[in-house]
């Protein structure tokens, strides 16, 4: 799917929905253009990261050839509470933990020492709306699935950064938290649905570039099922890199 930011594939018996929008990465080109004006810098080339979403495998001409129906669309999902509330998670589960396990708060690294301590601070309305929230997601993502088979994002949204990075500091031009590569598989988690990542053709740097397949829960042998197909049927795709 060309300039893809997010898409998805649903799956019923000789069908498969792709909801698909591919408007985001327009836009941060169109937004990059146009700055590139206001500076006088000439055009030129985008960085190797909007590669992700200029995969040559057509996952949605891919899934026709397998007979399946494709409808695209967004993502009917509101998933703004995982950049906002998400990360509180872990600071709450870490005062939990230290408080259980007061020597294990002595081994920790500084900043596990600061998320438990933020996290200690934190009301428990707090954590009791975000489990809330997560009810609702996962209600949500049911009903859902009453209409769709199978959503299909990618697996990350930035390709691999240096190893000496924790986390890649800037996705394409837009400065990003340590969670921001990782905006398609949080809340999947936080749903709790079965998924699987298989690769597609690497970038033009040959860097790798996954797909996400998630599907509704207890479908997994469904979900590993189709996740063969494809692999069957985009077999160029799956190659181990020169080590």
């Amino acid at each position: 799917i060309a300039s893809n930011a997010l898409f998805q594939f649903v799956i019923r018996p000789c069908r498969l929905t792709v909801i698909c929008n591919n408007h985001s990465y327009r836009i941060l080109k169109f937004n990059i253009r146009q700055y590139w004006q206001e500076q006088q810098i000439a055009e030129h080339d985008f960085p190797s990261a909007f590669d992700i979403c200029n995969p040559a495998i057509r996952f949605d001409e891919l899934a026709r050839s397998l007979g399946h129906t494709i409808e695209q669309g967004p993502l009917p999902l509101d998933l703004s509470f995982m950049t906002r509330d998400w990360p509180v998670i872990g600071q709450i589960g870490l005062a939990a933990l230290f408080a259980q396990h007061p020597d294990w708060r002595a081994g920790a690294s500084p900043n596990y020492v600061q998320m438990a301590e933020a996290g200690a601070r934190l009301p428990a309305s707090t954590l009791w709306q975000i489990l809330e929230t997560v009810e609702q997601l996962r209600r949500d993502v049911s009903q859902l699935f009453t209409q769709v088979d199978l959503i299909v994002t990618p697996a990350t949204a930035a390709l691999p950064w240096p190893a000496d990075e924790a986390f890649p500091p800037v996705i394409n031009g837009q400065s990003v938290g340590p969670r921001g590569h990782a905006i398609f598989t949080g809340w999947v988690n936080a749903a709790g649905l079965p998924a699987v990542a298989m690769p597609c053709t690497p970038s033009r740097a040959g860097l790798p570039i996954g797909v996400q397949l998630i599907s509704d829960y207890g479908s997994d042998d469904a979900l590993l099922s189709l996740a063969a197909d494809f692999e069957a049927s985009a077999s160029q795709a799956w190659r181990w890199p020169t080590i």
